[in-house]
């Protein structure tokens, strides 16, 4: 059975391209059917500069003269935006489009080994980035082959680098008479010509380049104005640009309607609430993890939401739960669902006006005009009727081209019949509404039984303790596979074994037992972190632990053979590229800068910095017993425990302050290895214990600034660990009485000051054996003229707090 659209067929144009129509058509240009004072802009929401359309116009019209006549752009060249959400990316965007060039999306986010591949794939010869990225855009292109001056800055301005002002005035100088004419149709030619390229993994396999056509782009934003109609909007690009909904969403669908955008540089809940406040945003369009986030935090009831008119939601179906705490929280708003996909350019359905109800959130939706979609059995291949799950097939003008340099992959995904194999399983239902289980590829066989991850991340949700998750298949008994959860946990909720007991609990009560999780594990993905004395001990385990669930590690030590075999470790135990080693002696400060510059230029972001390597006592003082003859003392574990610390923590902190809040509100976290011998006295290592309890002094003071700017320090001090690295007599006698701390134990505890914890400036302790951590308390004054003494040099007024000035948002 074909499943066909509720709406009549769209009419579309075949003869012209994206610019033509945005800007150049009277039947669709906003600037042929609006006056000028009234035709609708991009603003960024943190300063509030804007460009309306006719400048966008104007500005594109001079950049793609600037590319042409100056950088030899030429038609079907490639040109990568890296960059976050910002008004001059439409710019960008449609100047590359205006020359007959294609556009490739990256995310800001990526490192230079990341980028470099997305480079490579869509086989680009220009980029537009911002000054945060422009490091790692320098070295990828390197690799890639692309020469420094064709990468540009679409904001701001560096030493070397052609700023957009700059393209904008090379462009005008030629005059209004010079400029490049846009590009057009060839005669005899439709407009299915390749305009974007967007990565998707597809149904299978690692990223491809998705090509996007003019036709899509322009059928895809008709299709949605037959559904949502001519009311007007003000829309929050709180999604990236790169992305297929951003690109249709928040660039291309504003000017199909004249409808204003509020470009959201970078994600924060609160910057996100203090621009939809600020700009009225009336219309919200969200993925699950967002939603999730406006009906869990407390600070969103600080805001007045009222101006929301609709919530859309897609990328994943959303739990009934989350919808009816949505609702409870914004009972005003129509809410609806889309369903789609890269390969789709965006969208397949979506909900009528007359279907946003929180009621119909349990689906995606209607099919959009001109599209016809067949769900046919997972097995056999036979069409299947109303009600009935298989593989969704779709077919429609918005239906991309294919992936670049892909033939395989494109004839196993698009087909010879014009209908594009989604992967996803799902049905629709007798009135036309299209439901999604799961995806094909992400199905897990437990002893011949299908489980949809979906389903059980979507009762691990409900729980209270959970704010995302994921589940993934893994090898289980006899060949088959068994569910395993990553959790994100609500910020103060600990994550202790009782609590992933209590977990897995909680899904064996809800569902059949071949639906169960076994295991459940915290998760990091898409995360950073540096780690010194990495190749062996504690930092070796943190490692190894850390990457498992998800977290890109540098793995740092003077024993570089060490260093290297446990990144080899993690990459093939990953079957990707999430470990990178390097040598630095921590003691040595040129040595740490380097290592710490090798990182950032790696990954761009480092969010959290683990100084753990240590040494234990080599020699006393003096060195030896009797000495006599004013021999200089062996400090070496000072220089190492102590002072290597210092670096790291000083090199961290520094970075920091240049980095962006992350997704939990930080700009990153320190957190040290100091020892039990911070706070207690260990007669037989008195310089190790001088060592530790510096750096317990230096985290309890300086850790109590650094929350000013979003940024943590702690000292984590382990009684005496069983890391296989100290042995004999004493180690086996502790180990026997249960006086060894185990080590997973401190890696846990190291854990729990990730992510949402606000916990800085506190020692913390961890106790024999599995009896977990707890903050230290600090030393009682003697009398109260002590604590009132203590008490003035802590004052923010005293003179010494000028060195320790915090830089605030």
């Amino acid at each position: 059975m074909v499943f066909t659209s509720r709406y009549p067929d769209i009419y579309y144009p075949k003869d012209l391209t994206v610019w033509e129509w945005a800007f150049e058509d009277p039947r669709y240009s906003p600037l042929f059917r609006y006056p000028p004072d009234e035709v609708a802009g991009f603003t960024n929401s943190a300063t509030g500069e804007r460009l309306d359309f006719i400048q966008v116009k104007e500005y594109s019209t001079h950049v793609s003269t600037a590319l042409v006549k100056r950088y030899g752009l030429q038609v079907t060249d490639t040109v990568a935006l890296f960059s976050q959400n910002t008004i001059w990316y439409p710019v960008a965007l449609f100047a590359t489009l205006r020359a007959g060039g294609r556009v490739s999306g990256a995310s800001p986010s990526y490192s230079v080994e990341e980028m470099t591949g997305a480079l490579g794939t869509a086989k680009a010869k220009f980029i537009m980035t911002v000054p945060s990225s422009i490091k790692v855009a320098s070295e990828a292109a390197k690799r890639a082959g692309i020469p420094s001056e064709h990468i540009f800055l679409l904001e701001g301005e560096l030493q070397g680098y052609t700023s957009m002002k700059q393209l904008l005035d090379i462009g005008k100088r030629y005059g209004k008479e010079s400029q490049t004419p846009f590009f057009r149709v060839p005669k005899g030619e439709t407009n299915d010509i390749c305009g974007f390229l967007n990565f998707s993994s597809g149904t299978t396999g690692l990223p491809k380049a998705v090509m996007i056509s003019h036709k899509n782009a322009i059928a895809q934003c008709l299709q949605l104005r037959d559904v949502a109609g001519p009311k007007k909007k003000r829309f929050l690009a709180g999604l990236p640009l790169f992305h297929i909904s951003g690109l249709i969403r928040f660039i291309h669908w504003p000017i199909a309607g004249n409808d204003e955008c509020i470009m959201l540089p970078q994600f924060t809940i609160k910057d996100f609430l203090e621009a939809v406040v600020k700009y009225q945003i009336t219309d919200l369009t969200l993925v699950p993890s967002i939603v999730i986030r406006l009906v869990r935090d407390p600070v969103v009831s600080s805001y007045d939401l009222a101006c929301v008119q609709t919530v859309a939601c897609g990328a994943a179906p959303l739990g009934q739960e989350v919808l009816q705490q949505l609702q409870a929280k914004m009972p005003w708003v129509g809410f609806r669902q889309s369903y789609g996909m890269t390969e789709s350019c965006c969208c397949l359905s979506t909900h009528p006006p007359e279907f946003y109800d929180f009621k119909y959130g349990n689906n995606g939706g209607m099919l959009l005009g001109s599209t016809v979609v067949k769900v046919i059995d997972l097995d056999t291949g036979v069409e299947l009727g109303p009600n009935e799950t298989g593989e969704i097939l779709a077919k429609g003008p918005q239906i991309a081209m294919g992936y670049l340099g892909n033939a395989k992959e494109t004839a196993d995904t698009f087909g010879t019949d014009g209908f594009l194999r989604t992967g996803d399983i799902g049905s629709i239902d007798e009135d036309g509404f299209i439901r999604i289980v799961d995806r094909i590829k992400e199905m897990i066989k437990v002893k011949g039984q299908q489980v949809a991850p979906a389903e059980l991340e979507h009762l691990l949700l409900e729980h209270p303790g959970v704010n995302d998750c994921a589940v993934l298949g893994v090898p289980g008994e006899h060949g088959t596979e068994r569910p395993k959860a990553y959790v994100m946990l609500r910020p103060n909720v600990e994550p202790t074994d009782a609590l992933g007991r209590e977990l897995m609990n909680y899904v064996k009560e809800r569902r059949v037992r071949y639906k169960w999780v076994r295991e459940i594990e915290m998760s990091y993905t898409g995360e950073t972190a540096y780690i010194t004395g990495g190749a062996s001990g504690i930092a070796r385990a943190l490692a190894i632990s850390l990457a498992s669930k998800g977290m890109k590690v540098f793995v740092v030590d003077r024993n570089i053979s060490g260093a290297e075999e446990v990144a080899k470790e993690l990459n093939e135990s990953a079957k990707t590229k999430v470990a990178w080693a390097v040598q630095v002696d921590v003691a040595d400060w040129e040595s740490q800068k380097r290592g710490f510059e090798a990182a950032v230029e790696q990954f761009g972001r480092i969010d959290y910095v683990f100084p753990i390597a240590g040494i234990s006592e080599i020699s006393w003082l003096p060195n030896r017993p009797k000495a006599t003859g004013f021999e200089k003392p062996n400090l070496a574990v000072l220089e190492v425990n102590t002072n290597g610390a210092l670096y790291t923590s000083a090199l961290a902190i520094q970075l920091f302050r240049r980095q962006k809040p992350n997704k939990h509100g930080f700009r990153g976290k320190i957190v040290i290895a100091a020892s039990g011998a911070g706070f207690y006295y260990l007669n037989a290592l008195p310089i190790y214990t001088a060592a530790k309890h510096a750096i317990v002094g230096f985290v309890r003071s300086f850790g109590k600034y650094l929350p000013d700017e979003k940024i943590t320090l702690n000292a984590m001090c382990p009684n005496i660990v069983k890391t296989g690295i100290s042995t004999g007599e004493f180690y086996d006698k502790a180990d026997a009485r249960g006086l060894l701390v185990t080590m997973e134990s401190v890696v846990q505890s190291f854990e729990n000051l990730l992510g949402a914890s606000t916990i800085s400036g506190e020692a913390i302790e961890i106790l024999p054996g599995d009896e977990g951590w707890r903050i230290k308390e600090r030393a009682p004054f003697t009398n109260e003229r002590c604590q009132e003494s203590v008490e003035l040099t802590q004052n923010r007024s005293h003179r010494s707090y000028q060195f320790h000035q915090p830089i605030k948002e």
